[in-house]
């Protein structure tokens, strides 16, 4: 039983870094959830809940947790309210609540928390 989660978590997350595309910019995401709540793998601009994303880039509001796994992308705007974890850099304009990043943690705007 814990295999076939394992399995169907595995696929989901492939499937959201799949539907990132580096070239536009528009909102591409895997979204498991209703109305703009839950958990997003991919680009979503606007999200209550679990975000996990290659890069930061085009996003407007995340309220919850923001996991990005690589540097921040062009373009970098938006709120992240909660928590904002970077494995190098979380990025946005306004960083409010938790903020790690292992490399920095980029604050256009600023950085509360």
């Amino acid at each position: 039983m814990n295999r076939m989660w394992i399995m169907i978590f595995t696929g989901l997350f492939a499937a959201g870094l799949c539907a990132q595309d580096q070239t536009q910019y528009r909102e591409s995401a895997f979204n498991l959830g209703i109305a703009r709540c839950g958990v997003s793998f991919g680009r979503s601009f606007t999200h209550t809940g679990l975000r996990i994303n290659w890069k930061d880039a085009h996003l407007r509001t995340i309220n919850g947790v923001n996991l990005t796994l690589w540097q921040p992308g062009r373009n970098v705007r938006g709120t992240v309210n909660g928590a904002a974890v970077g494995i190098v850099a979380p990025a946005a304009d306004d960083l409010n609540g938790m903020t790690l990043g292992v490399a920095a943690a980029i604050a256009n705007k600023q950085m509360n928390g």
